[in-house]
């Protein structure tokens, strides 16, 4: 008798942990879009809608992230070259400022909640031109400056940029810094910082990397002109490494992705709307896959242009339409075709990024920002 209850029990607890997709009892009908938990491949696994609410549209961040110790507490930067800092604490639905900081005016700030639920900010400072890396405890009521660096951290544009903390206190800040493509490190939730890798050959723009600690991708096109040509650093772990300098014909890559654990560069080539070119990228510049996105514009992957790719083949992308509004595009079958989900208002992505967070992907878009999420 024990046995058999001993064996019960054992098929019982390996029952639960076999994948969602598996368990019959799944509803298939509301774990597509953000939450997909099935193989889209399977027999029923259909997609459900996906409700897109533009939650922001005056005095929202230029740039965002979340909050490690509050799901509901996020962070961002106002006016790009501001220094103002903009806080939320109801998911996204207001915005207030927070202490500004000594930032100077044309640089790209970058604000990360830490998984301590420490806050850091990164730019550049005057007196002279100095890479600073500042930190606040108190929910950015008061800051303390944690790194300096005597160099302009900043790139071609204003999208020179971008900070990323990590839920195990790892924190990375990818720049152009005194000439050359810089990655500063953080394995303290921010606490304290050191140089990792320059990466010779200052880049155009750095706001299209894409890190999850595990890989990496910083495309960007060449310094010279900054067009034509394709750059690319990638990541194993958080190590980054130059790996291509690509003739001028894959056009200009300026976003990036991490696609299915790899560091991908996404890169738009030539075309004219309605039916532009885009293409995936890997670390040579070899062509992964082409993308054809109805109805967009051969401009619109740019200046990080926003892409996230939170499961096994699926990637979304939000590019210009050729009416001049944004599109929010999926792919579920590993790049192979894209749908159309949605529309957003707005008539540039300059400036976007997207996070996930609860179940729902969040988007800082267009120009002026606005802010705005997709959830199933």
């Amino acid at each position: 008798m024990r046995t058999a209850l001993a064996g019960l029990l054992l098929s019982l607890w390996a029952l639960a942990w076999l994948p969602a997709s598996l368990h019959a009892a799944t509803p298939i009908g509301a774990i597509y879009g953000a939450q997909m938990a099935c193989d889209p491949a399977l027999t029923g696994c259909l997609a459900a809608p996906l409700r897109v609410t533009v939650l922001c549209t005056v005095t929202c961040p230029f740039r965002s992230s979340f909050s490690y110790t509050d799901s509901t507490r996020f962070w961002g930067a106002g006016t790009s070259g501001t220094g103002q800092c903009v806080t939320s604490i109801n998911s996204g639905l207001t915005w207030g400022a927070c202490a500004a900081q000594a930032f100077t005016t044309g640089s790209d700030e970058n604000y990360a909640g830490a998984s301590d639920g420490s806050v850091i900010a990164a730019s550049t400072t005057t007196g002279p031109a100095t890479c600073t890396i500042r930190r606040s405890i108190d929910n950015a009521v008061s800051w303390s400056t944690v790194f300096t660096l005597i160099a302009s951290c900043q790139s071609f544009g204003l999208e020179g940029q971008t900070l990323y903390c990590l839920g195990d206190g790892r924190c990375e800040w990818i720049t152009a810094a005194g000439g050359v493509s810089k990655v500063f490190r953080s394995t303290n939730n921010g606490q304290t910082w050191a140089l990792g890798e320059s990466l010779a050959g200052t880049v155009c723009l750095g706001s299209g990397s894409a890190w999850d600690g595990a890989a990496g991708s910083f495309p960007s096109n060449t310094p010279a002109g900054c067009g034509g040509s394709g750059r690319m650093d990638v990541a194993a772990g958080d190590v980054w490494t130059q790996s291509a300098i690509w003739a001028g014909t894959q056009g200009d890559c300026w976003g990036a992705v991490v696609y299915n654990g790899v560091g991908r560069a996404i890169c738009q080539a030539a075309g004219a709307a309605p039916n532009a070119l885009y293409s995936v990228r890997d670390s040579t510049g070899g062509l992964i896959a082409s993308l054809t996105l109805p109805g967009a514009l051969t401009t619109s992957i740019d200046a990080g242009g926003p892409s996230i790719a939170p499961f096994t083949n699926t990637l979304y992308i939000l590019a210009t339409l050729a009416a001049g509004n944004t599109g929010v595009f999926i792919s579920r079958d590993n790049l192979v075709t894209f749908n159309l989900l949605t529309t957003l208002t707005t008539t540039t992505m300059r400036g976007g990024n997207l996070f996930l967070n609860g179940g729902c992907i969040f988007i800082t878009y267009g120009g002026p920002s606005r802010f705005a999420k997709i959830c199933p």
